[in-house]
């Protein structure tokens, strides 16, 4: 059975940027992370967080900080936790 691939258009959504254990920027929306790969000019492309562990497809592309595409088709629920002031442990 194939998944339905779901992409919204999404602006002026607020983003929530955290830190991760080791100290790199991610975004958090919806209870899950996504990390950032190289930047293309202006669009980053942020794949799930558990990308290359699971294989999640689920990502983001943002352009000056703005999510302008998704796909949020994760294949698992949140694994994260987040402390008082959303850094990531």
């Amino acid at each position: 059975m194939r998944q339905c691939k779901i992409r919204s258009f999404i602006s002026g959504a607020g983003i929530e940027f955290v830190t991760s254990r080791r100290g790199r920027r991610m975004i958090k929306l919806n209870g899950y992370t996504y990390s950032a790969t190289p930047k293309m000019g202006l669009k980053i492309r942020w794949k799930c967080s558990t990308h290359q562990h699971h294989g999640c497809r689920a990502a983001l592309v943002t352009v000056n900080e703005e999510i302008v595409l998704t796909n949020e088709n994760h294949i698992h629920p949140p694994i994260f936790k987040s402390t008082q002031n959303d850094d990531m442990k």
